[in-house]
């Protein structure tokens, strides 16, 4: 649900903007041949619900998704629901100052795990 800031990247192109009023955020993602537009509300206890429009521009493809994210104290937790039926979960939890490990997986229409990756994130 939180869209990038814009950054160099290795190839192409990343640019965003975001606009935020109380708890609603609208923003713009264009991230080489994809572009995903949403919106998500802020409700208490870190818990964000949001909508997002996903289209991959050189496919000429279109996607709509839903989701939920929950931050804690101990993680924060992500699942996603697109119209084709994809289905992402995925998780992020801090484990040092500046380090967190973050895992998640797709699932098809069928609920077949088609991709699942885990990274660690380091932020200077």
């Amino acid at each position: 649900m939180e869209y990038a800031k814009p950054s160099a990247m290795v190839s192409g192109v990343e640019a965003a903007i975001q606009f935020k009023k109380n708890n609603l955020t609208v923003g713009m993602l264009y991230k080489g041949d994809i572009m995903t537009m949403g919106l998500a509300n802020v409700y208490n206890k870190g818990v964000v619900v949001g909508a997002e429009v996903i289209s991959d521009l050189a496919k000429g493809t279109t996607k709509i998704g839903v989701g939920a994210q929950c931050k804690q104290a101990n993680g924060t937790y992500n699942v996603r629901y697109t119209s084709n039926g994809e289905t992402n979960v995925g998780a992020s939890f801090p484990v040092a100052d500046n380090i967190a490990v973050k895992m998640g997986a797709q699932f098809d229409n069928n609920f077949q795990c088609s991709k699942q990756g885990m990274a660690v994130d380091f932020t200077f």
